[in-house]
């Protein structure tokens, strides 16, 4: 992260596009999370009690449990934060969670549907952890390769306001994903064959839903990357949901009379404290004029404005 902390807010300008369109804004998530939380137990049930049903997978039982309990906390956190009152204070926190559900549900899940089918085989204990370390191990290189790929197009402006990518995202880098596509292509070749050579009573249709799951997880493990730096930016430079909390708390106190305007207050203190580190502030923001005088002159009530802030939230 230290690397992104160099570059500037229009170098995340086409990522940033999807948070200002509305399309992953707070309220849309909510419901995401929500109609998820059902998707989730689907995919439970299809995954452990369908595709698992006479599988020899070694080590069934322990994943089965330690899978259990994580689906359910997340569940329970996609409810939590699929609430108004929660993810208004917790827009980072809620885009994080929606992260983790969407790697478990077009991730995990799909991942162990091949695990699950080729252990209805013939194939022995080690030649089933040997296919899964050898899956994995892909993953894990086209994960890191996925974020060299994408801190270099950052670097290099391609997520830029004009640039290509905000032209027509994704045409000029179709020649960059050919390394990835090999890499992911090569897992999957592995898959086939070892399939191919020692399954001879698994049913084709099961051996296609095999070959599309591992696909869809490789691509999941392309995505996350590009989540994790939305959610940077949403820590990073989204702060005005914050503020136009703060803003709301004053206007309800406004309107009733100053009635509990000590809560209010104290309210608004703890949101500040929060919103900016001890290496930024209110006093970071400032009108520029190029004439100084001007410059002056238009700052003036800010200072004002800036001095009584300071007195009300010490």
């Amino acid at each position: 992260m230290k690397l992104l902390d160099e570059l500037r807010e229009n170098d995340f300008a086409v990522l940033k596009g999807s948070l200002e369109s509305g399309r992953q804004s707070p309220n849309s998530l909510g419901g995401m999370l929500i109609l998820a939380t059902f998707l989730q137990s689907l995919m439970f049930f299809l995954t452990y009690v369908v595709v698992a049903d006479k599988s020899d997978y070694p080590f069934q039982e322990y994943m089965f449990i330690a899978h259990l309990i994580l689906t359910i906390i997340i569940i329970l956190l996609s409810i939590i934060y699929a609430f108004p009152t929660v993810y208004k204070r917790k827009e980072r926190s809620q885009y994080l969670i929606n992260i983790i559900v969407s790697q478990n549900l077009f991730g995990i899940f799909p991942y162990l549907f091949p695990l699950f089918i080729v252990g209805r085989g013939n194939a022995t204990e080690k030649s089933l952890l040997t296919l899964t370390f050898v899956t994995l191990i892909i993953g894990v290189i086209i994960f890191i390769a996925t974020c060299i790929r994408f801190n270099i197009l950052l670097q290099k402006g391609h997520y830029r306001k004009g640039s290509k990518k905000d032209e027509v995202r994704g045409r000029f880098e179709t020649k960059s994903y050919i390394p990835l596509a090999i890499i992911g292509g090569v897992g999957v070749v592995y898959l086939i064959q070892y399939m191919a050579r020692k399954f001879y009573i698994v049913p084709i249709d099961f051996i296609l839903i095999a070959i599309l799951c591992i696909v869809i997880f490789y691509a999941m493990l392309f995505v996350l990357p590009e989540q994790l730096v939305i959610l940077y930016c949403k820590s990073r430079f989204y702060q005005i949901s914050e503020i136009c909390n703060m803003i709301n708390l004053l206007n309800e106190c406004i309107n009733d009379n100053y009635n509990n305007s000590e809560n209010v207050i104290n309210e608004i203190n703890r949101l500040h404290k929060k919103l900016y580190s001890p290496r930024g502030g209110l006093t970071d923001f400032f009108i520029w004029k190029d004439n100084y005088d001007k410059r002056i002159k238009a700052n003036k009530p800010l200072n004002r404005i800036d001095d009584e802030l300071w007195e009300m939230l010490p």
